[in-house]
C-alpha cells in the first residue's frame, strides 16, 4: 500500500510541474523499482526443505537397530531355541536408515561336528552365529502404493502376500535353490524394508517369518529421532 501510494504521489508531482504523462509514469517506474531494490520480497518456500519436512526420516540420518527391532520377540517369531543378537551394519550401507543382521544364537560346532553334518547333509545351514536374515529399512524417500507396485512389475519381480500384505519379491539363484528377496512398503511408517536371508540360508519359509516380524516390529516410534 505504501509503495502504491509513492507512486501515486509521484504521477501527481510530475502532473503538477507540466510534464508529460509519459515522463510521469516513467518515473513512477523508477520510483518502484527503487522501492522493489530496497525491500525485495521473500524468497519463495523451497520445495526440497518441504518435501525433506514430509520424510519418515530425514536424509543422512540412520537409526540404530536396537532402537528398530526387539531380539526377544524376533526370537519368538522366528521359533528359535536359542536367543538371537541383533547386529548392526548400518555404515555398510549409507544409503539405507538402517542394515541389521538377525544372528542366530547358540554354540557354535566344533569342525569335527561340522564334518559330520556335511556327511548327512550337502550343506551345513545356518549354523549359531550365522545370519539368519538381513532387514534393511529405507525411510529417507517418498513412496506410494501405486509406484512402488508399477516399479516391481517394470523391473519384472513377483508379487507376493506371503507377509500378509503386499510385497514385491526379487529371486535369487543360490546355487541349486530360489531364494526370495521380500521388499515392501510399510504401511505404518511408510518407509521401505527390504528383507533377505544370511548368506546360508535357503529356506524361504523362514526369511517370510522374518519379513513379517519386521512388519509386526517396525513402526513409528520405531524410526522416531530424539527431541533435540
Amino acid at each position: 500500500m505504501r509503495n502504491a501510494l509513492a507512486i501515486v504521489l509521484v504521477i501527481h508531482f510530475f502532473a503538477a510541474c507540466g510534464s508529460s504523462k509519459d515522463e510521469a509514469l516513467e518515473a513512477a517506474k523508477k520510483q518502484q523499482e527503487e522501492e522493489a531494490r530496497k525491500n525485495p520480497p521473500p524468497p519463495p518456500p523451497d520445495p526440497a526443505k518441504k518435501e525433506s519436512e514430509r520424510l519418515p526420516v530425514p536424509m543422512d540420518i540412520q537409526v540404530p537397530c536396537t532402537q528398530l527391532l526387539d531380539p526377544a520377540a524376533m526370537q519368538a517369531a522366528l521359533g528359535e531355541k536359542d536367543p538371537v543378537t541383533i547386529t548392526d551394519q548400518s555404515k555398510t550401507n549409507k544409503d539405507s536408515t538402517s542394515t541389521c543382521s538377525v544372528v542366530r544364537g547358540g554354540k557354535r560346532p566344533s569342525k569335527q561336528e561340522m564334518d559330520a553334518l556335511l556327511k548327512k547333509s550337502r550343506r551345513l545351514g545356518v549354523l549359531a552365529g550365522d545370519t539368519i536374515c538381513s532387514i534393511t529399512t529405507f525411510c529417507s524417500l517418498l513412496e506410494n502404493e501405486k509406484h512402488f507396485e508399477e516399479h516391481c512389475k517394470e523391473v519384472k519381480d513377483e508379487d507376493n502376500q506371503e507377509i500378509g500384505q503386499y510385497a514385491c519379491v526379487h529371486v535369487v539363484a543360490q546355487g541349486a535353490d530360489d531364494v526370495n528377496v521380500y521388499k515392501f512398503l510399510d504401511e505404518d511408517t511408510r518407509c521401505v524394508v527390504e528383507v533377505r536371508g544370511g548368506p546360508s540360508m535357503v529356506e524361504n519359509g523362514m526369511i517370510a517369518k522374518c519379513a513379517q516380524a519386521a512388519k509386526a516390529m517396525i513402526g513409528p516410534d520405531q524410526i522416531k529421532l530424539p527431541a533435540k
